[in-house]
């Protein structure tokens, strides 16, 4: 009744997570197989644009990255990953 409407995944998803008992090591592999097969059979790309990287215009069309997030060049994401003095240390 939970996954009613949703992909057999979800099913399987949760049957596969009620059965694991408290000792046992989930098989994320299998998991992640199961969901990934399921993205592309719904007709999904891994474009690597994500959710979060897209703003929302107020008409509700979402706007490319392209058009509101600079791109970096490969020299900028070098020095991105480098850490300065003056960051905070986790």
């Amino acid at each position: 009744m939970l996954c009613k409407g949703h992909p057999e995944e979800f099913v399987k998803y949760m049957e596969y997570c009620r059965g694991l008992k408290f000792e046992d090591r989930p098989d994320a592999q299998f998991l992640r197989k199961l969901f990934k097969d399921l993205f592309y059979r719904l007709g999904y790309e891994h474009d690597y644009i994500f959710d979060w990287m897209v703003k929302k215009s107020t008409a509700g069309k979402a706007l490319k990255p392209s058009e509101d997030i600079p791109a970096m060049d490969e020299e900028e994401k070098k020095e991105d990953d480098i850490p300065k003095e003056d960051d905070p240390v986790d």
